[in-house]
């Protein structure tokens, strides 16, 4: 059963590896197709850490899958795991974190977000985080080697759960503060009739007044329907649905997982294989639903992804 479990665990990593592949490449032909705007910059951030660890991965699981280990292979396959989680891990959590205060940001600022950030500086940031988590790396495998530093107590029980409640609040204060402001600026102002209709006159589709102490108009169940089923289409189509889609992923597939790794693998010993395995399969849907929701329903990066494909196809038809 376990070996079922990592075939299925290697067949995860390498769809997630091709599928980010596939992402960081249609992101960066929309870079030369149109303006790739700071949303895309931190995706393609986000794409490149997922990338990394599916890959990273790979070689681990076929390294573990052999059963006679030479000492020289658990080291490697140790220090493969120090990468994941003290490098691109953390850089997959922070650009998580900045897509959130992109989309706040674009609220709070409006047409001044441009004035104080733009591309170029979100581009800085994120090459600062990658150099920044890779030196990390170097400095606790240097720690690790010269005076057997235990680093997943600290990672695993503080700095990860840490981060991730920061996030918690972040994503849900953000996001609330967004929905907030969506709703009130997508509804359509209501005006009270001047003239006062007989009930019996009423349609369904009218304006109704609210009770005797107060002025302010009450639309009918109808018509309020109507206004949330406009919102909540409307709301598909802007640029804050991928965004939520990605943070719900995280949230359930990643922290989730963390939680259950922080309380009943850190602290309570449970170090068993088939919940070690469970909780890999876990991230790696997340990592498989972050790149077929930026790919499949981003639709600037969908309709250059058919494209593609139709040219391919039309290449072969043409030999």
């Amino acid at each position: 059963m376990v070996e079922w479990l990592n075939v299925v665990l290697i067949g995860l990593a390498i769809v997630n590896t091709t599928l980010h592949a596939i992402g960081i490449h249609l992101l960066w032909w929309q870079k030369k197709v149109s303006h790739l705007r700071i949303h895309h910059i931190y995706l393609i951030s986000l794409s490149a850490s997922e990338l990394t660890m599916n890959f990273l991965e790979v070689i681990k699981i076929s390294i573990n899958m052999n059963k006679n280990l030479s000492n020289t292979m658990q080291q490697i396959s140790y220090h493969i795991m120090l990468v994941q989680f003290t490098g691109t891990a953390i850089v997959f959590h922070f650009s998580m974190i900045f897509i959130t205060i992109d989309r706040l940001l674009e609220i709070l600022l409006n047409i001044k977000y441009p004035v104080y950030w733009n591309e170029h500086k979100a581009t800085k940031l994120l090459i600062g985080l990658w150099v920044i988590s890779g030196l990390l790396t170097i400095t606790v495998g240097i720690c690790k080697g010269l005076a057997d530093f235990q680093w997943e107590n600290y990672f695993f029980t503080y700095f990860y759960p840490t981060v991730e409640f920061f996030f918690i609040i972040l994503a849900f204060a953000s996001y609330l503060f967004i929905f907030k402001k969506f709703n009130t600026t997508r509804v359509i102002p209501i005006h009270v009739p001047t003239l006062r209709i007989p009930r019996e006159r009423q349609k369904d589709d009218e304006y109704e007044m609210g009770d005797n102490n107060s002025s302010s108009p009450k639309p009918p169940p109808r018509r309020q329907a109507r206004q949330r089923r406009s919102s909540i289409t409307t709301f598909r189509k802007s640029r804050f649905f991928i965004p939520v889609l990605l943070i719900l992923t995280f949230l359930i597939f990643i922290v989730g997982a963390d939680m259950i790794m922080l309380f009943v693998v850190v602290m309570a010993g449970n170090n068993s294989t088939w919940l070690l395995n469970t909780l890999a399969i876990s991230y790696s849907v997340s990592n498989f639903l972050d790149a077929w929701i930026y790919i499949f329903l981003e639709p600037e990066l969908k309709t250059l992804l058919w494209r593609k494909i139709g040219n391919i196809f039309r290449k072969r038809n043409d030999f």
